[in-house]
């Protein structure tokens, strides 16, 4: 495969980016709430049998409208999951388009702050805030080889980007 490299044609969004990750992580930790909350219980029909007959006349409406509420949580938060995501994924694309020295089949290189370079697929970003200079940092989750991730961490700076792939 020939290398591409990367010129920045676009610019990166940092404030964009924050929120599309911090929303992304929100909305992931809600819809997991969700579930501790209400629980594999909840579809169980022993369950809803109990609840109706405990909670008398009004208790299998009820039940009803629970189980109905409950659904709708599930795919509005699941829809809300897959847009953050997207919205995180696309400012990704943007960051690694403007700050990555080369591009090869998904394989990115950067510059390590050791000084040297790295080659690695970017799997995706885990978290990104704004320091109190204006730079962002972040973490992104990595492969360097077919069968293993780990996590970097990175700075946007000047328009140039950097990650330390060593601890």
């Amino acid at each position: 495969m020939e290398e591409i490299n990367v010129a920045p044609k676009q610019s990166v969004d940092v404030a964009g980016l924050v929120k599309a990750v911090a929303d992304s992580r929100r909305a992931l930790h809600c819809s997991i709430v969700l579930r501790l909350f209400t629980g594999e219980q909840a579809r169980d029909p022993h369950t809803a049998e109990l609840l109706s007959n405990v909670l008398g006349e009004a208790g299998p409406k009820l039940v009803e409208d629970f189980t109905a509420a409950k659904s709708a949580l599930t795919r509005a938060l699941i829809e809300q999951c897959n847009l953050t995501a997207h919205a995180a994924n696309e400012h990704l694309k943007v960051l690694l388009s403007c700050g990555a020295v080369s591009e090869n089949d998904g394989w990115h290189t950067f510059n390590d702050v050791d000084g040297g370079q790295v080659t690695a697929k970017v799997l995706s970003i885990e978290g990104a805030r704004i320091q109190p200079d204006g730079h962002l940092w972040g973490l992104f989750r990595v492969s360097e080889s077919e069968h293993s991730s780990t996590s970097w961490s990175f700075e946007w700076r000047e328009n140039s980007l950097t990650v330390r792939s060593k601890d």
